[in-house]
């Protein structure tokens, strides 16, 4: 599965830049991509050099300003899992960190209450990896969204980015109901 955009990059063969390891917020920190153009997880050679992450970055300022962000989710698969910020250290701490926790975990009972299916909760960097430049990370502390998280779908690795055909629909349900129980308990 292609997980990066089909960006060359200068004096490599290989191509693609992992566009949610580009974004301009604790981009620099050492350990949560790779500067390394033929990994899955290259960062980029500068943040923000990709045109998604410019692009996304403008349109959520420009949305800021106008009407402001409530809620940010970054969708993923796969892992069965709900997070919080932040992706770039382990130790730092969202300012709103108990409702975030709070809600991520609402949202996982609601999953769960749809197909019986687990999400594990938690920061982005103790709960999977760590991860600098994220759309999450840069979204809560630039943008200043009132909640961020993101979401891995299922499964928890058996079938991975490809899902079997009859379980997307089942996902959709949960995604869903996670979301429902987000709108309907934030502040």
């Amino acid at each position: 599965m292609w997980r990066k955009n089909r960006q060359s990059t200068s004096g490599s063969t290989c191509i693609g830049h992992d566009i949610n390891r580009n974004w301009p917020f604790q981009w620099a920190v050492t350990g949560g991509a790779s500067t390394s153009p033929c990994a899955d997880d290259f960062k980029g050679l500068a943040q923000s050099d990709t045109p998604e992450a410019t692009a996304l970055a403008a349109w959520l300022k420009a949305t800021k300003e106008s009407q402001g962000v409530k809620l940010f989710i970054d969708w993923h698969a796969y892992s069965q899992l709900f997070m919080t910020p932040y992706g770039y250290s382990c130790t730092a701490v969202a300012v709103k960190n108990t409702e975030l926790q709070s809600l991520a975990k609402g949202a996982a009972a609601a999953i769960k209450a749809v197909h019986g299916t687990n999400f594990k909760t938690g920061p982005i960097c103790s709960t999977i990896y760590k991860a600098t430049g994220s759309s999450v990370d840069y979204v809560n502390d630039v943008v200043g969204a009132d909640y961020v998280f993101t979401a891995e779908l299922r499964d928890t690795g058996n079938y991975g980015f490809v899902l079997p055909a009859n379980q997307i629909v089942p996902s959709g349900e949960e995604a869903y109901a996670g979301v429902k129980y987000l709108l309907s308990n934030m502040a």
